[in-house]
């Protein structure tokens, strides 16, 4: 067992063995590692498990801090999606868990990884390694052979007659064209994290850096001449598109549902390219109501508790930060 790391995992063999795997995500790709280590204030660490000359196993980890004195209290390390492996093996997992998060950059308080498939089978590895398992849900769309009417016919009837009704106003939703519209969505994003989701947000830069490097589209939904929503959508092609952020000005127009386009761009765009798997990614957990989740469940998609895996490295910064964040949401309601 042979174990590479970072920019010295050779970029042919890294993609050989993503292909190969049904379950990688975008979020692994040695595109996505070096897009995250270019935005200021991020950076992610990348870890293979050769096995007889190939490799069997592979996690990224993005490492993130916001600015500020939340900045502080966040510092964390996210593997989204999940690793790649190459066969089950409790072992293996452990090896590259083990070895991935030795001398990860930032210090960071807490571990994350956030499954994007059913990793149920290795929880006794994860809780042998200090790892807690938290049931958090999913929600993803089969797009696989389907057309754009048999999407719509899986969506409720309220869905599909509010989009319709925003097509019929004039609204629309388009790949991204230019800096203006990417500045002007990233405005309503980060309104909307201020305001109600109260949650770090990336700088501009990210979002910038996403897009220049085609890490996937993104979308912009326009009502006469103004940009009103949009989404940023990680993509591994053929396989799955990811909606990593969307929204949509809220109360816009009594007949134009911005949020509902800036969902419809990917899913189109998934139709159109022969991509299997829309994710909408993050659905709350089951025993709390949550509003996205019954949103999102209305485009029709699957929910799923794929769960998330968590290792506190820092406990008292850890539940200060929780602390901090909680006073923060009271003092914007």
């Amino acid at each position: 067992m042979e174990v590479c790391k970072n920019s010295d995992i050779p970029h042919d063999e890294w993609w050989e063995f993503i292909s190969g795997s049904d379950n990688a995500t975008a979020f692994q790709t040695p595109e996505f590692y070096q897009f995250y280590n270019s935005v200021p204030g991020c950076s992610a660490d990348a870890t293979a498990i050769y096995e007889r000359g190939k490799i069997n196993a592979l996690l990224v980890i993005t490492n993130q801090r916001t600015a500020g004195l939340s900045g502080f209290f966040s510092k964390r390390a996210i593997a989204y999606g999940g690793p790649v492996l190459g066969q089950s093996s409790d072992e293996l997992l452990t090896e590259l868990i083990i070895r991935s998060t030795q001398s990860l950059k930032g210090n960071p308080i807490y571990l994350e990884i956030r499954n994007n498939n059913d990793y149920s089978a290795y929880k006794r590895a994860y809780s042998g390694m200090a790892w807690r398992y938290v049931p958090y849900l999913n929600i993803s769309l089969d797009c696989k052979g389907k057309t754009m009417d048999d999407i719509l016919k899986g969506m409720t009837y309220n869905r599909r007659r509010e989009i319709r009704l925003s097509v019929e106003a004039g609204a629309t939703v388009h790949e991204c064209t230019s800096d203006n519209e990417l500045r002007e969505f990233y405005l309503i994003l980060s309104n909307l994290y201020e305001t109600r989701v109260k949650l770090p947000l990336p700088s501009y830069d990210f979002f910038r850096l996403f897009r220049e490097k085609q890490i996937g589209p993104v979308f912009i939904v326009r009502h006469n001449e103004k940009v009103i929503g949009g989404s940023v959508c990680p993509c591994l092609p053929g396989r799955s598109i990811n909606t990593l952020y969307y929204c949509g000005l809220r109360d816009y127009h009594k007949r134009i549902y911005p949020n509902h386009l800036a969902v419809m761009g990917p899913l189109e765009y998934a139709v159109r390219n022969k991509i299997d798997l829309l994710d909408f990614m993050g659905a709350g957990l089951p025993s709390k109501n949550y509003g996205v989740r019954e949103y999102k469940k209305e485009f029709g998609g699957q929910l799923r508790e794929y769960g998330r895996y968590v290792k506190i490295l820092n406990p008292v910064l850890y539940y200060l930060g929780k602390s901090v964040l909680s006073i923060k949401k009271k003092s914007r309601k």
